[in-house]
């Protein structure tokens, strides 16, 4: 029977447990309780698929699998649903197939931004209220972006608008650019 369970990839007493399940006849060979290969391979073979149950809403830790090469990598997506994380999937096999990327990973500007005016408190405290006030609008205008879709072209729209829509001043149009 350790051989039988061992070809099946399950324990002695998951086998002795549901050898009846699968009609399974054992043959006696020199002494020994033996199955057929073929017949373990046909019980095998007929078996429904194995698939993880998910109560509707039940979120589980997703995670991406993929190979660059000859290097492996895994990071978690979080807790997510089934159809969420087959999405973040496809995006992701995309990406890797066209080399575009779909989904960026990095932290928008208005999070980056406020971790960063804590800790110019911290450094600065007599000019930290300047920068947190020139800050305000970029951050109003630019602050859900992923940090790592902003392109300078944007940047400098941003300055014109500033320039000739709101009419600031150039020194600080370029501070608020430069605070960036």
């Amino acid at each position: 029977m350790n051989e039988t369970a061992h070809y099946c990839g399950v324990s002695v007493g998951h086998l002795y447990a549901k050898v009846d399940q699968y009609n399974l006849e054992p043959r006696e060979f020199i002494g020994k309780k033996l199955y057929e290969k073929a017949a373990l391979y046909q019980a095998i073979y007929s078996a429904s698929k194995w698939s993880r149950s998910q109560s509707a809403g039940v979120k589980w830790v997703a995670y991406l699998h993929w190979r660059d090469g000859a290097k492996r990598f895994r990071i978690s997506i979080g807790r997510l649903g089934a159809r969420e994380a087959e999405e973040i999937r496809s995006a992701r096999e995309a990406e890797l197939r066209h080399g575009v990327r779909i989904i960026s990973w990095a932290p928008l500007l208005r999070d980056f931004l406020s971790v960063w005016l804590d800790w110019y408190k911290a450094e600065h405290p007599t000019t930290h209220n300047k920068a947190k006030s020139k800050l305000r609008i970029i951050i109003q205008s630019l602050g859900h972006r992923p940090i790592d879709t902003l392109h300078p072209i944007e940047l400098e729209a941003y300055k014109t608008q500033r320039l000739v829509k709101d009419s600031t001043a150039p020194e600080t149009a370029g501070k608020e650019v430069r605070c960036l």
